[in-house]
């Protein structure tokens, strides 16, 4: 049950898509899982994408999917961000965060 539970909470979360199920439920809910989804995605970012929000947020690129998987999750769960927003608005996403 648990590892269907991560394996979905995966997939939900790892692609930061819209639709499909609340995020925001899902971050509460289950909190690790969630990170641990973005975590797994984050194996897919583009080495420049990462070099540049590592910079944006002064810190080393190693640590920077730690670090933006956390404050995304806790972005979801507190409603600070919202499935409404996409990929496409990246940058209000990160001040949000």
């Amino acid at each position: 049950m648990r590892v269907w539970i991560l394996a979905s909470v995966a997939v939900a979360l790892a692609g930061c898509q819209t639709g499909g199920p609340d995020k925001a439920a899902l971050a509460r809910q289950f909190p690790v899982a969630a990170r641990e989804g973005c975590l797994e995605g984050s194996a897919k970012w583009i080495p420049e994408v990462k070099k540049s929000w590592a910079k944006y947020f002064g810190i080393p690129v190693r640590e920077l999917p730690a670090f933006y998987c956390t404050r995304l999750v806790k972005g979801w769960a507190d409603g600070r961000i919202t499935s409404d927003k996409t990929v496409s608005e990246t940058n209000k996403i990160i001040k949000d965060m």
